[in-house]
């Protein structure tokens, strides 16, 4: 892919060797429907949380569907914090409320699921959040194409995982502030859900335990770049899920 790009991914030796192993399983890729897939572009859910604009996962996907309802519990519709005194409590209540409104009861302890997040020198930045369906996907490669193949979404709770994907960016005077992902399951969206809260409030995500747990399971993966006056440093995430970073 590096060689070739995403063509050798869709097209040539490497479809061939997917699409075989597929077939030998029971399944039904075939060549055709790999060289024909075109990614999908949509606009992304567009929120303003104090005076900054967030943009987060299209509402035409899960994830944005779910972060969508956990932010209209948190933030009203001119963009005011609901309570802003108790932000981690209100985060967590909310989470727990929209997993009940999508009637979410249980979920594993691992969903497969990551996320990362990248600035660079010109302040253009991107969040990316991906998911295999369970540690390791299906623990299955094709082939010796080297491709580990995901867990089919239909395979059992952990198909919920895409549910909680949260990559987001937010600007403030059209210049960046934040870059974040956050994965895993709902804590990992409820964690980037905090930090967006906090940075509203003028908190600085560069003090020990910036990043921390809502309390809820299962365990959170978050990625976070707080940019203030042009300048970005990276500080570890204290539960050594991911890397946290903040400047000032």
């Amino acid at each position: 892919m590096r060689a070739h790009g995403a063509d050798a991914l869709y097209k040539g030796a490497i479809a061939g060797e997917i699409a075989s192993y597929a077939h030998a399983q029971g399944g039904d890729i075939t060549t055709a429907e790999l060289s024909s897939y075109r990614p999908e572009r949509n606009a992304p859910l567009r929120l303003l949380i104090d005076s900054a604009v967030t943009l987060l996962p299209s509402n035409k996907v899960g994830a944005g569907g779910y972060a969508h309802a956990l932010f209209s519990k948190l933030v009203n519709a001119q963009g005011q914090i609901i309570d802003a005194d108790h932000t981690g409590a209100a985060v967590a209540s909310a989470t727990k409320a929209t997993l009940d409104s999508f009637k979410i009861t249980s979920l594993p302890r691992d969903l497969g699921a990551t996320g990362f997040s990248v600035v660079d020198s010109s302040g253009e930045a991107v969040s990316c959040a991906v998911i295999m369906n369970g540690p390791f996907g299906s623990g299955r490669t094709a082939g010796s194409s080297g491709v580990v193949l995901a867990s089919a979404p239909k395979n059992g709770s952990a198909g919920l995982s895409s549910a909680f994907l949260m990559p987001a960016t937010a600007t403030s005077d059209n210049a960046l502030t934040f870059a974040g992902a956050g994965a895993g399951g709902p804590n990992g969206t409820a964690v980037i859900a905090l930090e967006l809260l906090d940075l509203a409030k003028g908190n600085s995500l560069t003090q020990p335990g910036a990043l921390h747990t809502t309390g809820l399971e299962p365990f959170e993966t978050a990625n976070v770049i707080q940019c203030q006056s042009d300048a970005c440093a990276a500080v570890p995430d204290p539960k050594a899920f991911g890397l946290g970073a903040a400047g000032q």
